[in-house]
């Protein structure tokens, strides 16, 4: 389903279909985010920024970018339970809360850890998924996880920089659990 929570999910992950494409789906999130008029119109803004600066890499660099951005730096991993809880009881609970909600709504997380944020981006989204659930998942978990990141990634150069903050920001519209 093509909503904006599974467009910045799809843009969180690993870029390697290449910079058109991360271009081409980013196109269609700023569309949909306009979609929405004023409210999705800060969003837009800083997908576009991110789009605008991802144009002049090359594959190789954007796919550098994001590994130094996400895989190297403690401060920016995309897994919502170690940002929030590190390596305690806490965040093992809520990896077996994810992991049956991710299968009970069909969201597929492949090899990765039921705390990835695109994953729970697309959960978020799912259409069966119960109002109380979403708006939990939104604000106990995928909000002040992004939060974090974003307070913690303080150069503005990077271009995901700027689609993390039009993430958390998409976050706090009513969209986001439509």
């Amino acid at each position: 389903m093509n909503t904006p929570l599974n467009y910045f999910a799809t843009l969180l992950e690993y870029p390697s279909d290449g910079v058109e494409e991360v271009k081409n789906i980013a196109t269609k999130l700023i569309h949909s985010l306009e979609a929405m008029g004023p409210e999705g119109q800060l969003s837009a803004n800083s997908v576009r920024a991110f789009s605008d600066r991802i144009s002049l890499l090359s594959t190789e660099t954007l796919e550098e970018t994001y590994t130094s951005t996400f895989e190297l730096n403690p401060v920016s991993y995309l897994y919502a339970g170690f940002l929030l809880f590190g390596e305690s009881y806490k965040r093992g609970a809520l990896l077996v809360e994810l992991k049956r909600k991710l299968i009970e709504h069909g969201v597929e997380i492949g090899t990765e850890v039921p705390d990835f944020i695109p994953a729970l981006l697309r959960l978020l989204g799912s259409s069966s998924l119960a109002t109380s659930d979403a708006q939990e998942l939104q604000i106990l978990c995928l909000y002040p996880a992004l939060c974090k990141i974003v307070e913690g990634s303080k150069n503005h150069e990077n271009p995901y920089s700027s689609l993390l903050i039009a993430t958390k920001d998409f976050l706090v519209t009513k969209e986001a659990t439509l």
